[in-house]
């Protein structure tokens, strides 16, 4: 194989990370930081805005592949935390600004 290509990882924003792992812990959802070496917007965003991600499991492990599949208990849970992650940050924004 040839190599066509590098970029190097990027660091998530701290402020976010904490947004979304109040949020999981608020509606006792399970959450761990976990290093992702995949090629996502976020190594190009990161640089410009503040930039996280998150991630929801799928079942049995099986990621970026045609057979991937996630429980849609675990989809609404993540939809939640995300929700409560945005609205959070938009509420501490405002006070910001006020």
């Amino acid at each position: 194989m040839e190599e066509r290509g590098r970029l190097e990882p990027v660091a998530m924003d701290d402020g976010l990370r904490g947004l979304i792992a109040d949020a999981a812990a608020a509606l006792g959802a399970p959450a761990m930081p976990l290093p992702s070496g995949a090629i996502h917007d976020a190594v190009v965003l990161a640089p410009c805005v503040p930039t996280a991600m998150m991630f929801v499991p799928s079942i049995g492990g099986r990621s970026h592949t045609p057979v991937e599949d996630t429980a849609p208990e675990h989809i609404v849970l993540g939809a939640r935390v995300f929700a409560r992650a945005v609205f959070a940050g938009a509420v501490a924004a405002c006070a910001l600004a006020s």
